[in-house]
């Protein structure tokens, strides 16, 4: 591949992530009143505790969302005012605070997952099946090589001290 052309190719990629980024390609609206941010935090809290069932530490939500501990605190307080949430003590070392969500936090997670599967399915319609598993299989292999280089993964934002 020629100089140019790998330069016009690299720039053309750059483009296309950054305008799937600033896409709302996940279709997640504030339905219920939700910033971008709550609702993600949200969906990381109902992930971790699928695979923890007491829930994320704030300290590994932070992490899993890639942002300082005080904006963690703050939106953890916002959404536990609302109702979404709860703090409780870690059954097995009880000086951990857990987050997980209430019932009605629940209920806002499937209302915005099926938003979610919803939007994505319009693409697999759009794409078609052979082209959604290409499309599957490049995302898997460009994460693939970016995950090999300790570079490439953002740490979190350091906090002020």
């Amino acid at each position: 591949m020629r100089l140019d052309e790998h330069q016009q190719l690299s720039r053309e990629l750059m483009n296309a992530f950054r305008q799937l980024r600033q896409l709302n390609w996940t279709g997640l609206r504030s339905n219920d009143g939700l910033t971008k941010a709550e609702i993600m935090t949200l969906f990381h809290i109902r992930h971790a505790t699928r695979q923890e069932p007491a829930g994320p530490k704030a300290s590994e939500l932070a992490r899993s969302l890639n942002v300082t501990m005080p904006t963690v605190t703050q939106t953890v307080n916002v959404l536990e005012a609302r109702g979404l949430l709860e703090r409780h003590r870690d059954p097995a070392d009880r000086r951990a605070v857990r987050i997980r969500l209430t019932t009605e936090g629940e209920a806002v997670m499937s209302r915005n997952h099926a938003i979610m599967l919803n939007k994505i399915g319009s693409v697999v319609e759009h794409l078609g099946a052979e082209r959604s598993r290409e499309l599957i299989e490049i995302l898997q292999e460009v994460f693939r090589f970016y995950s090999t280089d300790p570079a490439s993964i953002c740490p979190p934002p350091q906090e002020n001290k």
